[in-house]
């Protein structure tokens, strides 16, 4: 009875959680996902993966690939810039 234990409901939070996650990053409301994971378990997250992002889910994936793409870049100007020598007394 692994499903009524404290294990087995933290474990089915975690899978709402998971679920209103990934659905809130295809676009869709993030309740519908963590009640669906809630109710039908690890079934709907398989469902959730398998729905088509929205346009708007689209758009949010684009400009946080252009976000992460500009802090890489940043990153690596900065590691590759010539360092100052320290003044030798």
């Amino acid at each position: 009875m692994l499903a009524f234990s404290i294990p087995g409901i933290l474990i089915w939070l975690g899978l709402g959680y998971l679920g209103g996650r990934m659905a809130a990053r295809k676009g869709y409301a993030p309740h519908y996902g963590y009640l669906s994971a809630l109710i039908f378990g690890p079934l709907s997250l398989i469902v959730v993966a398998l729905v088509p992002q929205t346009e708007e889910g689209r758009f949010q994936a684009k400009l946080e690939a252009e976000a992460s793409l500009s802090r890489l870049r940043t990153s690596l100007r900065s590691a590759t810039r010539e360092r100052p020598k320290p003044l030798s007394d």
